[in-house]
């Protein structure tokens, strides 16, 4: 329910007369509950949906098919089963780890396909058509869609079709769509006390972000940025009291245009709500940002510096300078923002021990801002430093690099430890290592995985020993990547971004060179606004 995307589907789907579209969630104990609004067990369904933004997802979708009495694979559901469909940022960088248990996935945005999907929908619901035709029609019907079984790999090139759309031609490779209506901002349509962001009313403000990190696989996946107008905000916002909601979060402020927030602020206020975010880019931080966000009632803000020497954030084009991490710390303590989040990873590509310890030094420097404006005022906050692991990512400059070995993260684990131990005022967190592996070999996989998916999902067993005993070698999804020009599992999938257009950008990064970011307007560039248009 925290999630946007899926609300947006959800919200897209009921909006049809002719379709009843209701949400079940796994509970991570007893599989998959009934449905919330009928109380139905999944295989009730004429169509199940998954809606996966994170590859670790995957590793559930075997255990709740099975757990709800419907076969895991594609292969073994014969025409008396749900139809399973997927979507989602997850399979829309890569599907092939899950492709042999999803009959069809639906790449890209679903706003501009909705209308042919409810067209599409008579032929795939005909239970007197055989299973392939029926989603032999979903393909002729619908673009762009993903049918795995009508796809199969041979030595020299990873995919030819066997059979689908228009005599055999299936389209390859598949062009992930995107919306350029842009006349309402997507936003909640149920807000939930039970769900991660409780009450809180979520207003799309940009989609995509044209920053250019080129660690982020969303930047360049739903590129081009796209940003809606105040006129568009404003009906999206004024739903946040109908649902009972006490807090409005904007999604997509690391792209957003600071006039408009501040005019959305006023809003805010005047309707009694309050103002959240995900995090901030400390260049857009000025006082009068800062003042807004602690009328609204902040306590808490959050940098997203991501790497702690200049040398690496310029490497993953972050473009920030310790001067405006610095500065915006000073001017949002000064606005009675006493706590400070900062995110940083480790292990990304170039990383070295050096970096490391200029991240010690950068976290010191934060909390001596802190710590002299807190005395000042009478009152010291809490600096909390969350440590994430780069995972390599399709479709980002960086799916060529390497996942750094376990050792070495370990390694620059205990030097932040070490260097951080002992300072008052100060949290410091670090996620799974285990886990962003994991992620990792999941993020650049391909149907070799199946198996260990499998056996991870519906055994119980870690995913990475169901690999061992599936007699695959880890090596070939963690390593580098050097063969550029050769393909990719995720191949099948066609990037709006120019593959040469990732190199150039995996090239700068390997000479420590920058890259301005995008600017609206049809910037030919990278070529996702010649394949989408203008926006």
């Amino acid at each position: 329910m925290a999630n946007l995307g899926h609300q947006q589907v959800y919200a897209i789907l009921n909006s049809y007369d002719e379709v009843v579209c209701e949400r079940l969630y796994w509970n991570g104990k007893d599989g998959v509950t009934t449905s919330i609004e009928s109380n139905r067990p999944l295989r009730d369904f004429d169509i199940v949906c998954f809606s996966i933004s994170f590859e670790l997802d995957y590793l559930k979708i075997p255990q709740i098919l099975e757990s709800q009495g419907i076969p895991s694979l594609a292969a073994h559901r014969n025409d008396t089963y749900p139809i399973v469909l997927a979507g989602g940022i997850a399979p829309t960088l890569n599907p092939e780890p899950i492709s042999p248990f999803i009959d069809a996935f639906l790449i890209g945005e679903f706003e501009p396909v909705a209308d042919g999907f409810i067209q599409a929908l008579p032929s795939l619901l005909d239970k007197g058509l055989k299973r392939e035709e029926r989603l032999k029609g979903l393909l002729n019907l619908l673009d762009p869609v993903y049918v795995p079984s009508f796809y199969h790999t041979t030595k020299g090139m990873r995919y030819i079709v066997i059979r689908g759309k228009k005599e055999d031609n299936a389209p390859f490779p598949i062009t992930p769509t995107a919306t350029t209506d842009l006349d309402v901002a997507p936003c909640s349509h149920v807000v939930s006390p039970e769900s991660v962001f409780g009450k809180m009313h979520l207003v799309e403000v940009t989609r995509g972000c044209g920053q250019g990190c080129r660690f982020c696989a969303a930047g360049f996946a739903y590129r081009p940025a796209r940003r809606w107008k105040k006129e568009a905000i404003l009906p999206a916002l004024s739903r946040a009291k109908t649902l009972g909601a006490s807090s409005v979060g904007l999604i997509g402020l690391e792209f957003a245009d600071r006039e408009l927030l501040g005019d959305l602020y006023e809003i805010l206020r005047r309707d009694g709500l309050r103002l959240s975010f995900s995090s901030l880019r400390a260049d857009m931080i000025d006082p009068t940002f800062a003042s807004l966000l602690a009328q609204s009632g902040v306590k808490t803000a959050t940098i997203a510096a991501e790497a702690g020497s200049q040398r690496l954030r310029t490497i993953i084009n972050k473009r920030l300078r310790e001067d405006d991490i610095l500065t915006a710390t000073s001017v949002l303590t000064e606005a009675s923002i006493p706590n400070i989040k900062i995110y940083l990873m480790i292990g990304l590509p170039h990383e070295e021990d050096d970096d490391i310890e200029s991240t010690i030094t950068l976290v010191r420097k934060v909390r001596e801002k802190m710590m002299a404006q807190g005395r000042k005022m009478g009152r010291l906050g809490t600096l909390t430093v969350s440590f994430s692991t780069f995972v390599p990512k399709p479709f980002t400059p960086f799916q060529w690099c390497a996942f750094t070995p376990m050792e070495i993260l370990k390694k620059r684990r205990r030097i932040l430890k070490k260097g951080l131990k002992g300072l008052s005022n100060i949290r410091v967190r670090f996620d799974s290592i285990r886990e962003a592996r994991a992620q990792a070999i999941l993020s650049r996989g391909d149907r070799a995985l199946t198996p260990a998916i499998w056996a991870s999902s519906t055994k119980g067993i870690s995913f990475e020993k169901a690999i061992k005993d599936s007699g695959i070698s880890v090596d070939r999804y963690l390593t580098e990547i050097v063969e550029i020009d050769g393909s990719l599992p995720w191949d099948v999938i066609g990037a709006r971004v120019r593959k040469e257009y990732l190199e150039s950008e995996f090239v700068r990064s390997r000479h420590v060179k920058e890259t301005a970011k995008c600017s609206f307007g049809g910037c030919k560039m990278c070529g996702a606004c010649e394949v989408v248009g203008d926006v």
